[in-house]
């Protein structure tokens, strides 16, 4: 494997770097934060529950995106926690301290909730890190943001779904 220094790294490494970077700076800011095993692929979906899961992921457009991917296995249940967590946008994104991409992907099963950051140069170690720490502080924040409702409210919509109401 080619030094950093030498400027040799692949892509891959470069982003399992950012990776390694950015789970430290998650467990610095949720202490008790089980940080997951996670390969070379360009993303890593961590902290499941009911809901789906939190991600980073990189984008074909060059960028990454922090957020969170609703998927509870059932279509209309899962739209349905997207459309009451969208009637909370501004209180959401209040609490995030951002404007969110709220991407709710009427032609799949699945909705998410995101903020974007364009890729400068991977491949400095400054510019990896402080996207590395944009990541960690927008996942973390919308884990305080919405967390426990995330995991109440699917339950709820999953018990309906399932029992026919």
């Amino acid at each position: 494997m080619a030094s950093e220094q030498a400027g040799g790294l692949q892509p891959v490494e470069l982003r399992h770097r950012f990776f390694e970077s950015m789970f430290d700076s998650v467990a610095i800011r949720r202490p008790g934060f089980r940080i997951p095993k996670f390969g070379y692929e360009n993303w890593v979906g961590f902290a499941a529950g009911p809901f789906g899961f939190y991600d980073v992921a990189f984008t074909a457009n060059g960028a990454v995106r922090a957020g969170v991917y609703l998927d509870m296995q059932e279509r209309t249940a899962t739209k349905r926690l997207f459309d009451d967590l969208f009637a909370e946008r501004l209180a959401v994104e209040t609490a995030v301290g951002r404007i969110l991409s709220w991407e709710r992907l009427d032609d799949r099963r699945a909705s998410r909730i995101v903020d974007y950051r364009e890729v400068r140069d991977l491949d400095s170690l400054a510019d990896r890190r402080a996207l590395a720490d944009w990541a960690a502080e927008t996942v973390v924040k919308l884990m305080e943001a919405l967390d426990d409702r995330l995991r109440s409210t699917a339950q709820v919509l999953l018990s309906r779904v399932q029992g026919g109401v």
